[in-house]
């Protein structure tokens, strides 16, 4: 949460350089109170619980974690790489067909979930 919290006050500097890393952030934090865009620790644990997540979500009629190996399973967390020298700003994602978790150009393309705090 804190770390949405800094991406949307963030927004208020006009001259940031990566404007595309705040969309995740505020697409999460747009959804209302208590919403915001997870952590790498949390998407840790949500991986791990994916497969009961997606009966759950299937069973309310939400929209699944996308875990097939066909292309388009890296989530965004909020949590980003220090950017050294010219190196391009990187965010932190987790395939959610294997676990596997990176560190992505901020202007990747990658998948977002919200969570909200409770």
């Amino acid at each position: 949460r804190v770390n949405t919290a800094i991406h949307i006050a963030i927004t208020l500097d006009t001259n940031y350089m990566f404007p595309e890393r705040l969309q995740a952030a505020i697409w999460c934090n747009d959804k209302g109170e208590g919403w915001y865009l997870p952590a790498r620790c949390e998407m840790d644990v949500l991986y791990k619980l994916v497969t009961i997540l997606n009966t759950e979500l299937q069973k309310i009629g939400a929209t699944q974690f996308t875990t097939s190996s066909s292309g388009g399973t890296v989530y965004w967390s909020s949590t980003e790489e220090v950017q050294v020298g010219s190196n391009p700003c990187k965010a932190f994602g987790i395939y959610f067909n294997s676990g596997l978790k990176g560190a992505y150009p901020v202007y990747d393309q990658l998948r977002v979930r919200a969570m909200k705090w409770f």
